[in-house]
């Protein structure tokens, strides 16, 4: 898989999902969960030689704000560059579509 896509789709009831996959370019992860004090964390593993096109979802937050490891990537609508491996952010429907490179990444979403 040269290109992974994560895009979680959150059913209400659940509080966590997660899965993984092992390919010939290594593992892939995508978990997400939910606390009282953050709408939603996702947790992506992307492998080796690989690029990922990960979907944030907004949970219905009016402002949202992204941050990655506790780093935003995303406030009042707009990309914050900075971040090592995170390349570019655009929103999309219900989503924050954030381009990355090989890495393990924290992404949380919380209303700004």
């Amino acid at each position: 898989f040269e290109k992974v896509i994560i895009k979680p789709h959150i059913v209400e009831d659940l509080t966590y999902a997660g899965a993984s996959l092992n390919t010939i370019r290594g593992l892939i992860v995508s978990r997400w969960w939910r606390r009282s004090d953050a709408p939603l964390t996702l947790e992506v593993v992307i492998p080796v030689n690989s690029k990922g096109e990960v979907y944030v979802p907004t949970m219905g937050l009016k402002n949202p704000v992204v941050e990655e490891s506790g780093r935003i990537v995303w406030r009042s609508g707009c990309f914050i560059e900075g971040v090592p491996g995170v390349e570019s952010g655009r929103i999309e429907d219900n989503y924050i579509i954030f381009n990355v490179g090989l890495g393990s990444y924290t992404f949380s979403v919380r209303e700004g």
